[in-house]
């Protein structure tokens, strides 16, 4: 009898382990089947208020944002490339398809687009400026004829409440070969010398700092302010 009870025993702790573990299995089969589950592309309404697709854009994270639809027939999807290009932490390919749809949307170029997009950034944050300089760096990387027929946008940017803008416009200038009119715009102010050294360090080519050796030296001169000093400093460092 208690042979038989023993065996009883030990069928039905099999039993029970073999049922454990099948559920086991099924619970990280789910698990697995959870983690491998697609994003899913996000429900938009470009219809709305510029206010209204923006609040949505916004509450996207960067992996979602690039999931949204957007195509270049439609001047509803204008928003979802601005974001994606003015996006902290956009891969550069990303950036490019971006402006690449913005121009055809539009019917403009690049360098409009480059410097609307400029307009936006947050100087004063980190993020930000990282975005804001590969932004200027794509810029800056157009042709230096494209750039020239552009002085007047450029000029104008040199003026803008956007510190980061300013430079992006004065570093424009000088990659344009109009060096003199970017430093006529930054030589009468205080404000406008520290954007225009500002402008130093985004310059894509080691030719296009060089050039500026003499006239960063003579911003040392005692004269100046202790602010333009600095900057000066701060700008040779980047001269080859």
């Amino acid at each position: 009898m208690k042979i038989r009870i023993a065996i009883a025993l030990i069928a039905l702790t099999t039993i029970v382990d073999n049922t454990t573990r099948a559920q086991t299995h099924h619970h990280d089969h789910g698990a697995e089947h959870v983690d491998a589950t697609p994003v899913q592309r996000p429900k938009m309404f470009l219809d709305k208020s510029s206010r209204i697709v923006w609040y949505q854009l916004n509450r996207l994270d960067n992996e979602r944002l690039l999931l949204v639809e957007r195509t270049t027939d439609d001047g509803k999807y204008a928003p979802v490339y601005t974001a994606i290009l003015t996006r902290a932490g956009m891969s550069p390919q990303y950036r490019e398809e971006a402006l690449a749809g913005l121009i055809a949307l539009n019917k403009s170029d690049a360098a409009t687009e480059l410097l609307s997009a400029l307009e936006t950034i947050d100087a004063d944050d980190r993020q930000q400026q990282r975005t804001g300089r590969q932004l200027t760096k794509m810029l800056l990387g157009q042709p230096m004829l494209v750039l020239h027929a552009k002085v007047d946008a450029l000029g104008t940017a040199t003026e803008s409440d956007n510190k980061m803008l300013r430079s992006a416009g004065h570093a424009g200038l000088i990659v344009a070969g109009d060096l003199e009119a970017a430093w006529q715009r930054a030589s009468t102010t205080g404000p406008g010398k520290l954007d225009w050294l500002a402008a130093v360090s985004l310059l894509p080519k080691p030719e296009h700092r060089s050039q500026l050796r003499q006239t960063i030296v003579g911003l040392l001169d005692a004269s100046q302010t202790v602010d333009v000093r600095r900057a000066a400093i701060r700008a040779l460092i980047s001269v080859a």
